[in-house]
């Protein structure tokens, strides 16, 4: 089997489209799977979002480009908690492989280089919101080396 090199690179203006369908991929396959139960793209959010990640600035992304265009990508932001110690947090907000791009480690590496970058930017802590039901995400991001370490409770206000 041949191996496919990838050039992981941040985010230029020229991936604007190719990045707002992954987007789009990447909720698709959250709600088929049940984990998401929001309308797949509520008036042209995903486009709105999209163009706040290019512009960077909190936003960085980064991406797995192969011989057949963009693989894969890594969107995390750094925010800085007020208060007296201002501490920075990078928080990992998606993670999305294509279907031509899975089983090559293109996640392990996108959040590997996406941790590096975040301590560049003296994020303080580091860290990744999971649906708790999401088994293999739960598993990929335990492998990756986060823990537990806040737990959000839900009340399920459409039930009686």
């Amino acid at each position: 089997m041949t191996q496919i090199t990838y050039d992981f690179r941040p985010v230029c203006a020229d991936d604007a489209a190719v990045l707002s369908q992954m987007r789009a991929d990447f909720f698709q396959t959250q709600v088929d799977a049940g984990l998401l139960d929001i309308p797949l793209d509520n008036d042209g959010a995903i486009a709105r979002t999209t163009a706040a990640i290019m512009r960077g600035g909190r936003s960085h992304c980064l991406l797995a480009v192969g011989p057949d265009g963009i693989a894969a990508y890594i969107y995390f932001v750094i925010r800085t908690v007020p208060g007296m110690t201002k501490t920075a947090i990078g928080s990992v907000e998606e993670v999305y492989v294509a279907p031509s791009g899975q089983r090559q480690r293109l996640a392990y590496h996108l959040v590997k280089r996406a941790v590096a970058q975040m301590r560049a930017l003296k994020a303080e802590r580091i860290q990744a919101r999971v649906i708790a039901t999401n088994g293999p995400a739960v598993q990929f991001w335990d492998k990756q080396g986060f823990a537990e370490n806040v737990r959000i409770l839900e009340f399920p206000v459409d039930e009686a």
